[in-house]
């Protein structure tokens, strides 16, 4: 945890944190603006990059940039003359509670209704990326690291909200794709940490295979 706000210092100065207390176990809570793009410069090279899952650089303050050494030929994004509000930036609060739990993070401004709602959980916080692919562990990252991740997320739902288009690629929540697609050994995608063998598989097996046969498991 103090690491994690140390990193959080540094990276993310304008964050303010409290929690109940920090450093004690309890959650601690960070909240501030991120504002991921703030030039259109290189704004279309920048998206495509993204809907190509190409590196990006990501700026202390959570700025993302079209990287510096990118040399790939980029395509023509059709869909950019819809995007009206590239710049627009976020309040975010990101909560942490130590351990092996990923952190959460929730948009507080602009409020995201529930019909604008993709890729995020049913209690608002927004699903960054696919756990079980290793992009986030608490024993060698930090929540620096997280919230840039979170970061990119808001470009990508920008660009949807406004576009209809996603960059990237997604992954989908529903139980067939979760339960064949997550080995047993790798974390949950809820984001415990925990292994989804020991964690959401036997209830999503058996909620899944409800659906197919209905009267067979009763």
């Amino acid at each position: 945890m103090n690491e994690s706000v140390r990193a959080m210092k540094a990276n993310y100065p304008t964050f303010s944190v409290g929690g109940r207390p920090i450093g004690t176990g309890a959650e601690a809570v960070w909240q501030g603006w991120i504002q991921p793009v703030r030039s259109i410069e290189n704004l279309e090279f920048l998206l495509a990059d993204l809907a190509q899952n190409r590196a990006v650089r990501i700026l202390p303050g959570g700025e993302i940039i079209h990287h510096p050494n990118c040399q790939r030929k980029h395509q023509e994004l059709q869909w950019i003359k819809k995007l009206k509000k590239p710049d627009r930036a976020f309040k975010i609060k990101i909560t942490y509670g130590c351990g092996s739990r990923h952190p959460r993070a929730f948009v507080l401004n602009p409020v995201i209704p529930p019909e604008e709602r993709e890729h995020m959980f049913g209690d608002g916080a927004i699903c960054a990326y696919p756990p079980w692919q290793g992009v986030w562990d608490w024993q060698t990252h930090t929540v620096a690291e997280f919230t840039d991740q979170v970061a990119v997320w808001l470009v990508k739902w920008n660009v949807w909200q406004q576009t209809d288009v996603w960059l990237g690629d997604e992954m989908w929540h529903d139980k067939g794709f979760l339960f064949f697609n997550i080995k047993p050994t790798e974390q949950c995608w809820c984001g415990s940490g925990a292994r989804y063998g020991e964690c959401h598989r036997t209830r999503d097996g058996r909620e899944l295979f409800q659906n197919i046969f209905p009267y067979s498991l009763k």
